[in-house]
């Protein structure tokens, strides 16, 4: 349906995504078990670690199985819902391409805040026009949809019981 349910903004753009997540509200309460059900996940790119309630696809070091190979391609027909959402958000909101990181008054930290405030506010009326049924596909900014994902090195610490719930979809993707 394209609407977005989370937002964690403040992060400068050239924050490792990974470090970005580990410091979100969600990071913190679905390590604690306190969001996510055993079958609820999240899809996220190579740059975050593989756990119980974050599935990332496989990095494809020339070595996959057929089966994680069908995962990947399943995961990125998936993912690609993401992309498009994003791709709207962008297009609706084309200032959220080019924010500006300068303020007259020097004032960094309030020039941060309104940029903040800007990005949940054009997410928040993203939103309200994907209720309304708003043409989208006037919309979708095309250079966003074809960017590739950022490819970081996972920092953080994968988890087993990840490995196990990824396997466990492996073996759903290919039945």
């Amino acid at each position: 349906m394209l609407m977005i349910n989370d937002g964690f903004v403040g992060y400068p753009g050239s924050a490792h995504d990974a470090r970005v997540l580990r410091n979100s509200p969600i990071y913190v309460k679905a390590e604690d078990h306190r969001i996510f059900e055993d079958d609820d996940h999240l899809l996220g790119d190579s740059a975050y670690p593989v756990k119980n309630w974050l599935i990332p696809p496989f990095k494809d070091n020339g070595q996959l199985t057929p089966h994680q190979r069908n995962f990947n391609y399943s995961f990125s027909s998936d993912r690609q819902v993401v992309e498009r959402a994003i791709g709207h958000l962008k297009g609706r909101f084309r200032k959220l391409r080019d924010i500006p990181f300068t303020d007259q008054c020097g004032d960094r930290s309030r020039l941060m805040q309104h940029i903040c405030e800007f990005i949940i506010s054009a997410c928040v009326l993203h939103n309200m026009c994907v209720l309304a049924h708003d043409d989208l596909d006037q919309y979708i900014d095309l250079e966003v949809l074809g960017d590739e994902p950022v490819h970081q090195p996972n920092v953080l610490i994968n988890a087993a019981t990840g490995y196990q719930k990824r396997n466990h979809l492996v073996a759903i993707v290919n039945r």
